[in-house]
């Protein structure tokens, strides 16, 4: 049944058709890899990848053609393309290479894992599984394992692969698979950066975060991501986690949940959620890696997810405590917020990480919070209350350092409830006058 869902979703979409147009007893196409795991386990289909014995591009393109997608190249000397559109409103993405070996069965299992290392034939209308490697046995056994065993030193990323896979999938490790894992995480630094922190991006935001963590314990790869630690600093990192999980869930729930979750999807940078950066900044503060930047950076994370992380990093009790003096106004607590950084609504979500007090009554101060702001502010950044040209033309200031000043004094008149408003700023402005013109001379 679950193999006849999947011919349904790639005759309906056309994909079929066009490959067996294309193919027309020249070639041979078979789909491979994580969709037709993801069939197996009931999972959602819209990403398929498709082999070809060679030329890939060629008979891509034309496949594209067909069913009228956008088509481009993603490595022209390897013949690896991808091509996207849109089936009853729904986004499919196509990837097309060539084999990694002579024949189908030498292409499969030279694959990472034996749950993707399963084929179907397109070309022809005789939809069965291809199953060299037993995959489909490890599926049901709910278990990881290589297709070989040189399968790490093929490509050390595959090290970071099973994290990701074990976390999101909730599978086990084959201890044969383990044991290799461990012995080959010292390679992992023979791979590119940016491959590097796409996979850890993409562990940690797969939906078990904590899972991710541990296993980057269990298998000894955080020491060669992040340097070495103590046990105690690596256990506070993993309550760190833990704890933000559990308000991400909350918040999602709550009456902000709309909004959380459109911040958390929101992207850093490519392959960098919001939301992932957010769960590496609460493992960084109980882990505390020496250099965090240097870190980061090393791993080629942009200037803005590394910005974020450290603006967490930086949030400490007596922050957390200075809310108390926060007015209880919507401007006033969305003024304290904005001055936190250029992330207010990150910090409004972190609060009960860092605060005194029960999980509950912190997570209702982070709704408030972030009611507040987007009350106040919307999406955007919290607009000043009396603009430059006014501070010119009523207090006869010249643009320059000093209005800079008296804006950050008039922050504090929002936050502690004296300014909320416009007029109420220039009131206070103005009755302060006197003040202002002593102090600055």
């Amino acid at each position: 049944m679950p193999l006849a869902i999947l011919e349904a979703k790639l005759s309906e979409s056309g994909i079929l058709t066009a490959i067996q147009s294309v193919c027309a007893g020249e070639t041979e196409c078979y789909l491979v890899g994580g969709a037709i795991r993801d069939c197996l386990l009931g999972r959602e289909l819209n990403d398929f990848d498709f082999c070809f014995p060679a030329e890939a591009n060629l008979y891509a393109g034309q496949i594209a053609e067909r069913l009228g997608a956008t088509w481009f190249v993603l490595d022209a000397e390897r013949q690896h393309s991808r091509l996207v559109f849109k089936c009853e409103g729904e986004k499919l993405t196509c990837d097309f290479a060539p084999f990694r070996a002579p024949s189908l069965e030498s292409d499969l299992r030279k694959r990472d894992f034996t749950i993707n290392a399963m084929a179907i034939a397109c070309h022809r209308n005789d939809i069965h599984l291809i199953d060299p490697m037993h995959g489909q046995d490890d599926l049901n056994a709910r278990q990881l394992r290589v297709c070989s065993e040189y399968s790490f030193q093929e490509d050390p990323l595959r090290c970071l692969k099973v994290v990701r896979h074990a976390a999101d999938l909730e599978f086990n490790i084959d201890p044969e698979t383990m044991r290799l894992l461990v012995d080959s995480v010292s390679q992992i630094d023979q791979v590119a950066a940016e491959r590097i922190r796409t996979e850890i991006s993409k562990a940690v935001g797969c939906g078990q975060p904590l899972k991710a963590f541990e296993l980057l314990g269990l298998t000894g790869l955080h020491r060669e991501l992040f340097g070495s630690v103590s046990p105690e600093s690596f256990a506070a990192a993993l309550v760190m986690v833990r704890q933000l999980d559990t308000v991400f869930k909350a918040l999602k729930s709550g009456t902000c949940g709309r909004i959380v979750m459109d911040y958390f999807g929101k992207q850093c940078e490519e392959n960098v959620s919001v939301g992932v950066a957010l769960m590496l900044a609460a493992f960084f503060r109980g882990y505390r890696p020496v250099a965090l930047k240097s870190v980061l950076t090393a791993l080629r994370f942009s200037k803005r997810t590394i910005g974020l992380i450290d603006q967490l990093m930086s949030l400490d009790a007596e922050w957390a405590e200075s809310l108390l003096q926060v007015a209880d106004k919507l401007r006033s607590r969305a003024r304290w917020l904005d001055d936190t950084g250029r992330e207010p609504l990150a910090t409004a979500i972190f609060l009960p990480l860092i605060a005194s007090g029960s999980m509950q009554d912190n997570l209702l101060k982070s709704e408030l919070l972030i009611d507040s702001y987007i009350t106040c502010a919307g999406h955007g950044k919290l607009a000043e209350l009396v603009d430059g040209k006014w501070f010119t033309t009523e207090l006869g200031l010249d643009e320059g350092p000093q209005i800079g000043r008296l804006q950050a004094l008039l922050h504090r008149a929002e936050i502690s409830g004296e300014a909320t408003t416009p007029e109420e700023a220039q009131r206070w402005l103005l009755y302060n006058k006197n003040s202002f013109d002593k102090d600055f001379g």
